[in-house]
């Protein structure tokens, strides 16, 4: 019986080629740090330290969604406000 080896190139080819088929849908309630630079009105690093602030006290959660960014698919950060009881 002949066993197929391919190479770690070829496994890693096979793998970048279809990770952009798996794109997540953003759940309900969740904005991106982009999105939140819109809605305040404020540079990136502004923004950043608020989500830094806002996580730190417990204020929001950070989720990663796989979303489209030009051809490619990447993890990105999503931030929603927890609602307190």
């Amino acid at each position: 019986m002949e066993i197929a080896i391919m190479s770690a190139n070829k496994w890693l080819k096979i793998l970048n080629d279809n990770r952009h088929l798996k794109i997540d849908k953003v759940e309900d309630g969740y904005l991106s740090r982009e999105s939140l630079e819109k809605e305040w009105s404020l540079e990136t690093s502004q923004t950043c330290k608020l989500i830094k602030d806002l996580k730190k006290i417990g204020k929001i959660t950070e989720k990663r969604f796989r979303i489209k960014t030009g051809n490619k698919t990447y993890p990105v950060p999503h931030y929603k406000i927890i609602q307190s009881k």
